[in-house]
This record gives structure tokens, sequence and C-alpha cells, in this order.
């Protein structure tokens, strides 16, 4: 449970929620903004609105020439459209890179305990009772257990 908590405070501070773009983090800290999966998925669908024709009309701004370029730059995400695609490649090569970690700890690092399970012959009828703990035993009724 602690270690869901420690995840769940580690996303919502390196991805950038909290932060209006990655100016705003401490230089230690932008690797875990710039490793955040969630970061380059956020700028693809940005850049994929913003960029698109509805955005299009003039600012009349020296330095930004539509709309969706000011959006854009004003929030802090990337302003180019080719980082629509090296934002994609990115979440790929991210969830491979991921997918193979996982599997590789399934694979080779060992069950944090014994492991309990019982393989039954076809032929042999074998029936595997639970036993109560000893302060239950007593008790035949499930009522008295809290399930009423």
């Amino acid at each position: 449970m602690e270690s869901q908590r420690l995840e769940l405070l580690k996303h919502n501070n390196l991805d950038g929620f909290p932060f209006r773009c990655a100016d705003d983090i401490e230089l230690w800290m932008r690797w875990g903004y710039y490793l955040s999966p969630i970061m380059y998925g956020q700028n693809a669908i940005s850049i994929n609105e913003f960029l698109d024709n509805r955005w299009g009309n003039l600012t009349g701004s020296p330095h930004e020439s539509t709309v969706g370029k000011s959006l854009l730059k004003e929030r802090g995400f990337f302003t180019d459209e080719y980082w629509y695609w090296i934002c994609v490649g990115v979440l790929l090569g991210l969830s491979l890179i991921f997918n193979f970690l996982f599997i590789a700890a399934l694979e080779f690092l060992n069950a944090p305990a014994d492991s309990k399970a019982m393989i039954a012959d076809d032929d042999s009828e074998i029936v595997s009772t639970r036993k109560l703990p000893p302060s239950s035993e007593g008790s035949s009724s499930t009522s008295e257990i809290g399930c009423g």
C-alpha cells in the first residue's frame, strides 16, 4: 500500500500537472519529467489539437504566428509539428522497455513467498480442506464471522 502511495506521489510531482511547464521544475528533477510517459502523451495530444487548422488564426504578434502556437508556447508544450511523431515514438519505445522489464522481472525474480499451489492428478480425487484459525474453530455459524 505504501509503494502505491509513493508511486502516485511520484507521478503527480513529475508528470507536469502541478507545474505549468518544464521550466518550473528544479533542474535536478527534470529527468523525472522527461522520463514520464504521461508528459509525452500530453504533448502529443496538445500538438495534434492546437496545430490544427481550427487554431490557425493569426495573432498579430511578431513572435507567434497562430493562436494554436501561442497557446502551446504559453503552456510550455512543444510547438513544432515534428514533436508529435517524436512523442508517439517515445511512447511506443517506453511501452516496449517497460514491458520487457516487467517480463524480465517475472522471469528472473523470485516470488516473495513460497508457492502453495497444488496440482492434482486426474485419477485421484484430492479434496483440499482449509482449517480455520484456532480462535474460530468452535463457531459453526457464518453470521458470527462477520457476514451479518
